[in-house]
């Protein structure tokens, strides 16, 4: 690889991710959390061959990587955009890969009941949960977040904690799964989740 001028380069191989449309690649120092450099897009979950990250914040120009590689070169203060310890990268989940589960086909209706199970292992505390409903898009047949705010679920330490606690989800007719996003807290397993078209 040969980034030119001053600077000096890397090659980074990227794994194929068929459940991702992007990968963000960061850069720092030892003293300095990593900035975000660009966010390069995936073609069947693969970065397209021949392309080099200039110096120039998230600026894709040609170069000589092969498909599932990119070159990155570094001059400087590459990285300008969020650090890697931003609340966007730390806090929160971006990507989830949903290749292990099935949608439930809810053509007909406009709503779903979703059912979710808990069984409590250790009493100490009480355990939160976030689930993130995903309707499958039939434009580009990708699963993306349905509207309106992640659903949170309290095992246990007050009214309506339950063990079983059902959910109405607007669903437009469309193909739905659920996804759990986090768990806080110790002693409860999900046992399941079951949705069911109204």
């Amino acid at each position: 690889m040969t980034p030119g001028g001053s600077n000096t380069g890397v090659r980074l191989a990227i794994p194929t991710n068929t459940d991702a449309t992007a990968v963000g690649i960061l850069s720092g120092t030892s003293s300095t959390a990593p900035q975000l450099v660009a966010e390069v897009p995936l073609v069947s979950g693969q970065i397209a061959s021949s392309q080099y990250i200039t110096t120039a914040f998230g600026s894709l120009t040609a170069g000589s990587a092969p498909a599932g590689s990119i070159d990155v070169g570094v001059n400087g203060n590459l990285g300008s955009g969020n650090a890697s310890n931003a609340a966007m990268f730390a806090n929160y989940n971006t990507a989830y890969a949903l290749g292990a589960l099935t949608g439930v086909n809810c053509a007909g209706s406009h709503y779903a009941i979703m059912e979710v199970n808990f069984a409590p292992t250790d009493l100490r505390s009480s355990t939160q949960v976030t689930i993130i409903p995903f309707l499958l898009s039939t434009v580009d047949g990708i699963y993306y977040p349905a509207p309106g705010p992640a659903i949170q679920c309290v095992v246990g330490g007050g009214p309506g904690a339950c063990l079983r606690q059902v959910f109405v989800l607007e669903v437009f007719g469309g193909t739905v799964l659920a996804a759990i996003d986090e768990i806080l807290g110790q002693g409860t397993t999900i046992t399941s989740i079951n949705i069911v078209p109204v």
